[in-house]
């Protein structure tokens, strides 16, 4: 099933919107009644890129870095 969703729900219901990216779905955010984005996991954006993307915390630091790697390789 597609799940649409205010892009407010992304605040407000973040852990309802994050069980269903973790079920391999994507959710639809509308702002003002309109499509504006799509949230995604990690590892389907990969699928879908055909990158490899990986995210590695930086030592004592609230910094992350992500690493981008071809799969076709």
């Amino acid at each position: 099933m597609i799940q649409i969703r205010p892009v407010s729900d992304l605040r407000n219901k973040f852990t309802e919107i994050e069980a269903i990216v973790n079920n391999d779905q994507a959710v639809f955010l509308t702002k003002n009644g309109y499509g504006s984005m799509v949230v995604m996991s990690l590892e389907t954006y990969s699928k879908l890129s055909g990158k490899n993307y990986i995210m590695k915390r930086q030592e004592d630091e609230c910094v992350w870095t992500i690493f981008k790697a071809d799969l076709r390789e």
